[in-house]
C-alpha cells in the first residue's frame, strides 16, 4: 500500500508540475503578446507624433512663406478730379510697403513716414510725420480731399480694415481746410 501510495504521489507531482508548467508557459506567452502589443502600439504612437510633426512643421514652413499680395495703390489723377489707381504686388504687406507704394505713385510726397500703426476694431491708426500735414496744406481743398481718400482707401482695401485715422506727431490732423479728428472710411469726403 505504500508503494501505491508513492506512485499515487509521483503522479499527482508530475500532472502538478506539468500544470504548473503549463501556466507558466501560457502567463510567459501573454506577457509576451502584451509587450508586443505595448511595443507595436508605441511604435504606431511615435510613427504618428513624428508624422504630426512633420506636419506641423510643414505647416510652420508653408506659413512662413512670404505672402504676396495684389495690391490696389490710389492717387489723384493730374487734374484733381478723381482717383486712379496703380496695381503693384508685395511681400507681406504691411503699412509701411503701402506707404512707399504711395511715395512711388504720387500719392504722399518724399519725405512721408508712418511714426506708428495699429489696428483696433477695424480702424487703422496710423500716425504720420509732419510732412504728410505740409503737403495736405500745399494742396487745394480739392487736392487734399482727394489725396486723404486715396491713403485711405489703400490702407483700407489692403489691410482690411473699414476706417482710418490720421494723426501727426500724435495730434489731430489740422491742414486749414478741414480737421480730421474722426477716422476716415473709404468712399466718405
Amino acid at each position: 500500500m505504500r508503494k501505491k501510495k508513492l506512485i499515487f504521489a509521483g503522479l499527482l507531482a508530475v500532472v502538478a508540475a506539468a500544470g504548473l508548467a503549463g501556466c507558466s508557459n501560457d502567463n510567459t506567452k501573454q506577457t509576451t503578446e502584451k509587450t508586443t502589443k505595448a511595443s507595436t502600439e508605441a511604435e504606431k504612437t511615435t510613427a504618428k507624433k513624428k508624422t504630426t510633426g512633420k506636419k506641423a512643421a510643414a505647416t510652420t514652413a508653408e506659413s512662413k512663406k512670404p505672402v504676396v499680395k495684389d495690391c490696389t495703390i490710389y492717387a489723384p489723377d493730374d487734374n484733381v478730379e478723381t482717383l486712379i489707381q496703380g496695381k503693384v504686388k508685395i511681400q507681406d504687406v504691411t503699412a509701411q510697403k503701402l506707404l512707399k507704394e504711395m511715395i512711388k505713385m504720387g500719392t504722399l510726397e518724399e519725405g512721408t513716414k508712418i511714426n506708428s500703426f495699429q489696428i483696433k476694431k477695424q480702424t487703422a491708426y496710423i500716425d504720420f510725420n509732419k510732412t504728410i500735414e505740409k503737403t495736405l496744406r500745399k494742396m487745394g481743398s480739392s487736392g487734399e480731399v482727394l489725396t486723404v481718400q486715396a491713403v485711405t482707401k489703400t490702407i483700407c482695401e489692403n489691410l482690411g480694415t473699414n476706417a482710418m485715422k490720421f494723426t501727426v506727431e500724435g495730434k489731430v490732423l489740422e491742414t486749414g481746410h478741414n480737421i480730421y479728428d474722426e477716422p476716415q472710411r473709404p468712399g466718405e469726403e
